[in-house]
């Protein structure tokens, strides 16, 4: 009977745990062409908004390997909200240092890096988002860069 007792304390305190942590209202990763990521390979994602007084932050994720060449990694993010009305952003990524050590977690010759690219946002409308990444670097194709995700977590209350 203790050790059923000490079992479910333990379980209970795994959940309570768990609760914690950042609601992640959205992931998706994907994977890009293993020849190089072209301009053409465009990465697109779709999440839905049902709260538009809730805040939230977006995350990019990029995974790539140590032998990419450059320290940033430079996107084109273009962003359609319900309303259909389109917008593009240009951003620059950091994946490596001052020093030249990579930026996020690597192992074994593979790195993946979480970067917030908006905090605290509210999205003004019900509905579906579309998100579409297209890499904007000098090199076609791009090599190195092997898959990107999107995250959207809700902000802690403030």
């Amino acid at each position: 009977m203790k050790t059923v007792l000490q079992f479910a304390s333990a379980a209970l305190l795994l959940f309570c745990l768990s609760a914690c942590g950042p609601i992640v209202m959205y992931e998706y990763q994907q994977a890009t062409n293993g020849n190089g990521w072209s301009y053409a390979d465009t990465l697109n994602f779709g999440f839905s908004i049902d709260d538009p007084h809730q805040p939230y932050d977006l995350e990019i994720i990029v995974d790539h390997t140590e032998q990419y060449a450059y320290e940033n990694l430079y996107l084109n993010i273009y962003t359609t909200p319900p309303t259909g009305i389109r917008t593009k952003e240009r951003i620059s990524i950091d994946l490596a240092g001052d020093f030249g050590a990579w930026n996020g977690d690597c192992s074994g010759g593979e790195c993946e890096y979480s970067i917030p690219i908006l905090l605290d946002t509210r999205f003004p409308n019900v509905g579906t988002y579309q998100i579409t990444l297209e890499q904007n670097s000098r090199d076609e194709p791009l090599p190195a860069i092997t898959g990107l995700g999107l995250r959207l977590v809700e902000s802690p209350e403030q």
